[in-house]
């Protein structure tokens, strides 16, 4: 099936959501770690919380926790993030990385005392799912620039075609985006559930 025959119309995003991930090492063979996400949506504004950490026997041998929270402005466009706030701590310690969207004057401002232009679609790393699901998905690919509160580059998301998962909820259509990368570049695929309002099931 095409998209646009799985998904006649683009789904409202949730008032509220909570997804909860295994984190999977080696395949998606052995679970590491749990990260869950939290979403609320009202009067044209969201918030998105995420916790991700190690569990298990993996947290005897390194304890990670990775605290994120980005929020906007929801339109028919999509989501807008105002401000991305990472804060990490490890082994080494912790460390507060922050990214200040200024839409008005098109920069993004970081932490660090880096300031850069801000382009028109712009998102962060934690709100960029939840964006996708917004958007109408019958373009094979598209522009994104993308922040990690750290920095913001530019990338092209292709979609792909509709394709069957296993989940802890069973079997679920989906269909993926994935980012545009060389060969030395990290990867990124996202899967998002047709049934689900086309909310993230996988990344």
């Amino acid at each position: 099936n095409t998209i646009s025959e799985a998904l006649p119309s683009q789904p409202l995003l949730p008032k509220k959501a909570q997804l909860r991930f295994a984190v999977q090492y080696g395949g998606g063979t052995f679970k590491v770690g749990e990260i869950i996400h939290n979403l609320e949506n009202s009067d044209g504004r969201y918030i998105l919380r995420a916790t991700t950490q190690t569990t298990g026997l993996v947290s005897l041998f390194k304890s990670f926790h990775l605290s994120q929270t980005s929020s906007g402005s929801v339109s028919r466009q999509g989501l807008r993030p105002d401000s991305y706030v990472e804060v990490k701590t490890e082994g080494s310690g912790t460390q507060t990385s922050t990214a200040s969207f200024d839409w008005g004057a098109h920069k993004v401002s970081f932490n660090n005392g880096k300031e850069v232009a801000l382009a028109e679609q712009a998102q962060d790393i934690l709100s960029l799912p939840y964006h996708l699901s917004q958007l109408p998905l019958n373009l094979k690919n598209f522009p994104i620039a993308l922040s990690n509160g750290k920095n913001i580059r530019q990338h092209y998301l292709a979609v792909g075609n509709e394709t069957s998962i296993s989940t802890a909820m069973g079997e679920l259509r989906t269909v993926t985006l994935h980012k545009v990368h060389g060969a030395n570049e990290e990867g990124l695929i996202i899967w998002l559930a047709l049934e689900y309002r086309l909310l993230p099931v996988k990344i």
